[in-house]
């Protein structure tokens, strides 16, 4: 069965996350997304992809393990996860250990979605140079597979190295919450191949989304992975039946949209509308 989920900046000026999340739960949805900027360098050098200009809520944005912490103590059901947290900007030694400790509070219902980023002067504010972007991820990401995993885990990178080491609690998820990645480049599909457990895009206008699910298999070919063990969602900014039941039908197990970083008066009837229109398709 298809499932539904939605997304938000959680700010202090939004609806609280709890009570986003609580809502998402009670009206028959099954997840809940927090995206995540740690700050954001006022000197505004970098694009925006979106092709706005930066808006508010990228630097008011609540931390995201945080935010599901509080989402989780309210709920019990819905898939608690990020869309997308930074990877490569967090020590991913405190992130596995974060992310663990929610799998656990949250009886294993956590999910990383993560990217490499837009904003070159956040990431190096981090220490990440701009163009070293995606072998951070890589290793960050593995990184926390191996804390996850092993009981004794060690890691020596570019970016990362730690010796072997202890690390608990361990997720309650068998090695680990699902880790996707949320990129729409070409090159993404060997990374996910090769060291994530599925996609998560964000559908933009003009992107073909059938083309990124045949490059998706044929890296899972080349890697000697299932393409059918991938978890496939995406994310579309104003769905329409028409433009669910595509992404159903091109193999995505799941499809979200945004909740408004706003109060209740806004947030509620984007929670009510997506909520029927994912009652309609189930």
């Amino acid at each position: 069965m298809p499932r539904f989920g939605m997304i938000t900046f959680a700010t202090e000026y939004s609806m609280p996350p709890g009570e986003v999340a609580r809502a998402i739960e009670q009206r028959g949805l099954d997840a809940f997304y927090v995206s995540e900027h740690t700050h954001i360098p006022t000197s505004k050098k970098s694009r925006y992809p979106g092709g706005t200009d930066y808006h508010k809520d990228f630097y008011y944005a609540y931390d995201p393990i945080v935010a599901l912490t509080a989402a989780a103590a309210v709920t019990s059901r819905i898939t608690l996860g990020t869309f997308i947290i930074l990877i490569a900007q967090r020590d991913p030694i405190i992130t596995a250990k974060q992310f663990a400790t929610l799998d656990r509070l949250s009886g294993g219902r956590v999910v990383v979605g993560c990217g490499a980023g837009w904003n070159a002067e956040e990431m190096a504010d981090h220490g990440i140079p701009f163009k070293r972007r995606w072998p951070a991820v890589r290793e960050h990401v593995c990184a926390m597979k191996e804390l996850w995993a092993r009981e004794v885990a060690e890691f020596h990178g570019e970016f990362v190295n730690f010796e072997p080491s202890w690390m608990y609690p361990k997720p309650l998820q068998p090695g680990g919450p699902p880790v996707l990645i949320g990129s729409r480049s070409d090159k993404v599909f060997a990374r996910i191949a090769r060291y994530a457990d599925g996609w998560c895009p964000l559908l933009r206008p003009g992107y073909d989304l059938a083309r990124g699910v045949r490059m998706l298999r044929e890296a899972a070919l080349a890697a000697d992975r299932r393409f059918e063990d991938f978890h496939l969602k995406v994310s579309i900014i104003a769905p329409t039946a028409d433009s669910v039941k595509q992404a159903l039908d091109l193999g995505f197990q799941e499809v979200d949209t945004f909740v408004p970083s706003a109060g209740p008066d806004k947030a509620m009837p984007a929670i009510e509308n997506f909520a029927e229109l994912a009652a309609k398709l189930r």
